[in-house]
C-alpha cells in the first residue's frame, strides 16, 4: 500500500486487502466435487519426557482431549483419529475433509527470544529453541512427540519428527479444497513469526494456503 501512486501512495486512493491463497481474491473456492468426510484428530499424552532434564523441551499431557475428540467425532458421526493413531501419515491421507477438527498441542519456537519455562498444564513452553533444534518453528504436535525429541538430543544424526509434528510446510501441501472449516482446539495455534512484508507465518495461514476456507485458532 506504500506504492507511490498519482502523487500520493496507493493506499490514499484504493482499499487495500491481503490474500494469502489465490482463490481468496476469486468469488470463491475452485470446484472440488461432493464434500468428504468430516476428520477429528486428538491427541491426551505425548510420550515420557526426558526424565533426566525436566527443563528439556516437552509436550504435557493434555487433559480431556480424548473425550473431546470421541464427542466431536460423536457430533458429527465419523470415527476419530485418536492417541496413537495420530501420527503424521494417518492424518495427511484424509482429503478435503468438510470439517477438520485438532485437539493437541500447538506450538511457535521463537529462534530469536529466550522464553522463561513455564510449569503450566496444558502449555508447551520451552526455555529456548536453537537455530538447529529438530522443531520447526510452527506446528502441531501429535503422538509421540517427546520420545522423539529425547532420541533426537541422544543423537541429533537420526532425529526424525517427520511423523509426531503437523508442521506449517506439511499443512500448506495438504489439499484441504473441499475444507469449510479448521477448528484447532490447542494452544499456541494463534502464534507465528511477523515477516516484513510477508505477514504472518502462523498455522492459519498454513491452513489457508492449502485452501481452507475457515481456521478457528
Amino acid at each position: 500500500e506504500a506504492l507511490p501512486f498519482a502523487g500520493g501512495q496507493i493506499i490514499d486512493g484504493f482499499r487495500v486487502v491481503y490474500a494469502s491463497v489465490v482463490y481468496q481474491a476469486l468469488e470463491g473456492p475452485p470446484s472440488v466435487g461432493p464434500d468428504e468426510p468430516p476428520l477429528v484428530v486428538a491427541v491426551e499424552d505425548f510420550g515420557d519426557p526426558c526424565a533426566a532434564d525436566p527443563t528439556a523441551t516437552h509436550f504435557p499431557r493434555l487433559p480431556n482431549a480424548i473425550a473431546e475428540g470421541n464427542e466431536i467425532a460423536q457430533l458429527l458421526g465419523v470415527r476419530p483419529l485418536l492417541g496413537g493413531e495420530a501420527i503424521t501419515t494417518n492424518v495427511l491421507r484424509h482429503q478435503r475433509p468438510s470439517i477438520l477438527h485438532i485437539a493437541s498441542h500447538g506450538f511457535y519456537c521463537d529462534r530469536q527470544l529466550h522464553v522463561p519455562v513455564e510449569a503450566r498444564q496444558g502449555y508447551a513452553v520451552f526455555e529456548s529453541v536453537s537455530p538447529g533444534s529438530i522443531l520447526p518453528d510452527v506446528g502441531i504436535a501429535l503422538h509421540g512427540i517427546n520420545e522423539a525429541l529425547v532420541a533426537a538430543n541422544k543423537d541429533p544424526s537420526t532425529a526424525d519428527l517427520g511423523e509426531q509434528v503437523l508442521s506449517f510446510e506439511a499443512i500448506r501441501s495438504w489439499d484441504l479444497s473441499g475444507t469449510r472449516l479448521v477448528v484447532l482446539s490447542s494452544c499456541e495455534s494463534g502464534l507465528g513469526e511477523i515477516r516484513h512484508g510477508d505477514g504472518n507465518r502462523a498455522l492459519s495461514r498454513a491452513f489457508a494456503a492449502a485452501g481452507a476456507r475457515s481456521t478457528v485458532v
